[in-house]
């Protein structure tokens, strides 16, 4: 079967259509949200602490562990504010301008390798208990 030249190059070039409109759907509400409040790309003209972007990441993770699917305040999804948050450290990496200010950790991978057959071992152990799990169905 002879293959098109340009779908001979296309298909070693990056496949963009695997993101979903959906991601950058939310994604742009999200950039909107903050382009409003601090002005668009300011994280490429001065420095960037990443720990910052980390910890709203993780905060915005949090709210949605915890059954909270829009932020509060400005009606944003918290995916929005993920996506936005990872895209504008991704953006401050490309520009030159993120600060790696993340806490020097050893030995995480260790620990991961170390406690990871523990799940196992506990569920093994407790294999004949039917503990109820609550979850956020429970809370109406």
């Amino acid at each position: 079967m002879n293959v098109n030249p340009k779908e001979a190059i296309g298909l070693t070039n990056l496949p963009l259509t695997l993101v979903s409109p959906l991601l950058n759907a939310y994604a742009c509400i999200g950039k909107l949200n903050g382009k409003e409040k601090y002005g668009m790309s300011n994280y490429n003209a001065s420095p960037v602490l990443m720990s910052i972007y980390l910890d709203a990441i993780r905060r915005h993770f949090d709210k949605i562990l915890a059954g909270q699917i829009v932020d509060a305040s400005d009606n944003v999804p918290h995916w929005s504010a993920i996506l936005a948050n990872i895209d504008i450290i991704v953006s401050a990496e490309a520009a030159g301008t993120l600060i790696d200010d993340r806490p020097l950790v050893i030995g995480y991978e260790g620990v991961l390798d170390k406690l990871t057959p523990l799940v196992k071992s506990l569920q093994e152990l407790h294999k004949d208990k039917t503990p109820r799990d609550f979850t956020l169905k429970d809370k109406k």
